[in-house]
């Protein structure tokens, strides 16, 4: 929508591709809400196919003469290359590395709830999400302290690695909004279960009363 909205406010017309696991809400349903506005029908265009089904198409036709893009930065390079062999305006949003610096006079309350605001919001998957926070070493043990309070229990941890693991035999799962549950293994098979006591009884009982 940031790249949409200008776009046909400046009287453009545009055809938008979006991503084919998000076809509704990066798409189909932007262009219902251009539709209702009473946005003219053919300048606001939703194309939802896999992007292997018409590969370059949209950089090398010659109609559209500036190209934006968000996504991955190895995307962001091939389509600024075929963009450049064509002469044509990219913009592109790409994956970024954000860092939060704490520095010695920081109120270190607000800033606590703008580090754990700022790298935790939507469980971290925001592209600019902090994913450094850089603390002055005069007040980086206060700091810690306040935000190891704040923070993330975890339902995993993996000590000399990323954080990208999973294994089909081990306990797979978050904590608080990250996720209810875990995955694999027996704790896979526990979730979609339900324990039962079942009794036989062979010999007629005899109750006390």
């Amino acid at each position: 929508m940031r790249a949409l909205a200008p776009a046909v406010a400046c009287g453009n017309g545009v055809v938008l591709k979006p991503h084919e696991e998000a076809a509704i809400t990066g798409g189909t349903l932007l262009a219902k809400v251009f539709e209702g506005a009473g946005v003219a029908q053919g300048l606001v265009n939703i194309v939802v196919a896999d992007v292997a089904e018409i590969g370059d198409a949209f950089l090398e036709h010659p109609i559209p003469r500036i190209i934006s893009f968000t996504g991955s930065t190895a995307v962001g390079r091939h389509i600024a290359e075929v963009a450049g062999r064509h002469l044509k305006r990219v913009t592109l949003e790409l994956g970024v590395n954000s860092a939060l610096i704490v520095l010695e006079d920081a109120d270190l309350a607000l800033v606590v709830d703008a580090a754990v605001f700022s790298r935790f919001t939507h469980q971290g998957q925001i592209c600019m999400c902090a994913n450094r926070v850089i603390v002055v070493k005069d007040v980086y043990e206060q700091f810690l302290g306040k935000f190891v309070e704040r923070v993330v229990e975890t339902g995993m941890f993996h000590v000399n690695d990323g954080t990208v693991n999973d294994e089909p035999l081990v306990a797979f799962g978050g904590e608080k909004a990250s996720g209810v549950g875990r995955y694999n293994g027996q704790w896979g098979i526990e979730e979609f279960t339900t324990l039962k006591w079942i009794s036989i009884q062979r010999e007629r009982r005899q109750y006390p009363i």
